[in-house]
């Protein structure tokens, strides 16, 4: 047996799959920009791209620093030689969507995950057979030099995005690890417990919710990512609103911190209408499709409005009655 198959057996062992068809959308506040690429250096946890050159020389560690030729270091991020480019934001959040059902279920994923690519498949509605696992594996290494930074109070930790450990042809199992994955679970774990008294006086902790569960993780396979990141954008802000009162929410603030707003500021004049229609059609159509936000949420009524270059900072009209009681995810 070869070195990727032992590490992969080994990392199987009593391994509880079971994933959930929705995706595990990050709600903490302070943590939802935690699978975008670097916009704002105030966000406790977000991505930065770094230079392939750059990892040839120095070693991320356990810490959080970074180590080079010359000793370690604790890098600010404007030392960093970061690389400003869109990645694939729905892939990625089926990594941490899968990460995350594994480690609820009380895997331990210390040393990585492995999963089998019929799962993989199940979970993102992508097809994983025969070459396109391959075309499936290139994507995943594609976050080979992206960095996840933990922000506590200005000073930065560094953690690898994700390590490649191997695909077992023979019995179709993937393995690889997010040291930033786990890192940042365990922030948003602390950030979100509350201790307070109860009627006793008695001290007790309280989790407050950190993740929503309303999106269906097989959008991961639709091509329009855009829509897709913007589907992902307007959940998240409608589940931190929590209130029918509170539904009023910009197509400029929509747009504001994603891989979209960044092609849409990149994109000529003259073309800028064309892609908000393409983009906001799709998104609409998802919203119905790959959601259960109008089964969450009773009487919900979208405008399904699409906004020219210059009304942005108009509001996309949203409103609803209230939160459905007997509201209860499919398993399948």
């Amino acid at each position: 047996m070869d070195e990727i198959a032992k590490k992969i057996k080994i990392n199987s062992k009593n391994l509880i799959n079971n994933l959930t068809p929705y995706h595990a959308l990050i709600t903490a506040k302070s943590y939802t920009n935690a699978l975008n690429i670097l916009f704002n250096q105030t966000d406790k946890a977000f991505l930065a791209i770094l230079n392939k050159d750059f990892w040839h020389n120095i070693k991320l560690l356990k810490s959080g620093e970074i180590s080079n030729e010359q000793g370690t270091w604790t890098y600010s991020l404007n030392d960093l030689p970061i690389e400003y480019q869109a990645i694939d934001i729905s892939l990625l959040q089926a990594i941490y969507s899968i990460w995350h059902d594994l480690d609820s279920k009380g895997n331990d994923l210390t040393n990585g995950l492995t999963i089998h690519v019929s799962e993989i498949s199940k979970k993102t509605g992508i097809n994983l057979r025969g070459k396109l696992v391959n075309n499936f594996i290139d994507k995943l290494k594609e976050f080979d030099n992206i960095i996840g930074v933990i922000n506590n109070n200005g000073y930065y930790r560094y953690f690898k995005l994700l390590t490649w450990q191997g695909y077992d042809e023979q019995t179709g199992l993937i393995s690889f690890h997010s040291e930033f994955i786990k890192i940042l679970r365990e922030e948003i774990n602390n950030a979100n417990k509350l201790e307070k008294k109860n009627r006793y006086k008695e001290v007790i902790e309280i989790i407050k919710p950190q993740h929503d569960f309303l999106v269906h993780s097989n959008i991961t396979k639709e091509r329009n990512k855009y829509a897709v990141e913007l589907v992902f954008k307007l959940v998240i802000l409608l589940r931190q609103a929590n209130s029918p009162e509170n539904t009023h929410i910009s197509f400029k603030n929509l747009m504001y911190n994603t891989t979209f707003e960044q092609q849409y500021n990149q994109t000529e004049i003259a073309n800028k209408w064309n892609l908000l229609n393409r983009v906001f059609s799709k998104f609409y159509e998802l919203l119905k499709t790959k959601t259960d936000l109008y089964r969450y949420y009773v009487d919900l009524v979208i405008f399904e409005t699409t906004p020219n270059p210059s009304s942005l900072y108009n509001v996309l009209e949203i409103s609803y009655k209230e939160i459905n009681k007997t509201y209860k995810y499919k398993n399948s």
